[in-house]
Formats: structure tokens, sequence, C-alpha cells
């Protein structure tokens, strides 16, 4: 499914203080490891919006996305529960690695300039070319790295 900023936009709402602070805490973590230095680079917690997205969800198999520009971060919102501050602190648990894709992407940005950035983008529309494979591979090689490194914090008691 392709999404256009617009309906990101129109189809969403901020995250909450608390809901942000969960998020930004194991992202924190995460920047704080060997594998997550990298994060130190972006703004995440002081200049990135994280949104829940009614746009997205497991059906369309679109659990995050971030627009060309800027630095508003799009996230599904639980599926159930919306209401229980324990399913949604789980949820947010189980997509910050997807967040950490999304910010791979900002910080791939920062690296190549956003006009270099935009190009290896193209493959979106023109999948002859080869540079969605590399921000791509690279981008879920993190958050599969990401993934495994929350498992083992939530794992060891320390979410």
């Amino acid at each position: 499914m392709l999404l256009t900023t617009s309906q990101m936009k129109r189809n969403s709402r901020p995250f909450s203080t608390i809901e942000r602070e969960w998020l930004t805490s194991i992202l924190r973590k995460y920047a704080s490891s060997e594998q997550g230095g990298w994060l130190t680079t972006v703004p995440f917690d002081t200049e990135c919006k994280y949104n829940w997205c009614d746009a997205m969800d497991l059906d369309n198999g679109v659990l995050g996305a971030r627009p060309l520009y800027g630095s508003d971060i799009y996230l599904a919102p639980p599926p159930n529960g919306r209401d229980k501050e324990t399913v949604v602190r789980d949820w947010i648990v189980s997509l910050a690695s997807i967040a950490i894709h999304e910010l791979r992407h900002m910080w791939q940005q920062n690296q190549f300039g956003l006009v270099a950035w935009s190009i290896l983008r193209l493959p979106e529309v023109f999948p002859l070319l080869y540079g969605k494979v590399v921000v791509e591979r690279d981008a879920f090689a993190i958050e599969n790295e990401a993934e495994k490194f929350i498992a083992s914090l939530s794992a060891s008691g320390s979410l």
C-alpha cells in the first residue's frame, strides 16, 4: 500500500506525552548501545514527532512510514485496546524497531544529502533502478538488529 503524506497527516493523531516517553526511552537505550550509536546523530528525542496513523494496520501491512521531508514518524495504532495502558505500551515495544527503521531513513538522508537520498528512493517509482536495494536493505538490517536488541531488553526486564 502506498500512503501519501497528506493521507498520513489526515489520518493521524500525535502520541500522548506518556506514549512518546515510552518510545523514546527505548530509542535512548538502543542509541546508547554499540550497534545503535548511529541514532545519536538523529534528533529522535528532540525534533521528531511521533503519530498514530489510522491508515496503517496489520491488514494492509504498513506499520510505519515517514514523509520524504521533515521529522514526522507515523506508526500503526494498536489494533485493539487503545484505552488500555498496558496494551498500548506493549504495542509501542513491538513497533520500536519499525520506528528505528524510519529513523534510519532520516539518518541516511543526512548522510547522503536530500537530493542523492531522494534519487536512491526512485526505485519505488521505477523498480528497474537498484537504489531501493541500498536504502531499504540497510534500513531492514537495522530494524532486524534493533528488534533483537529490544527483545533482549524485554527478556531481561529492562523495559
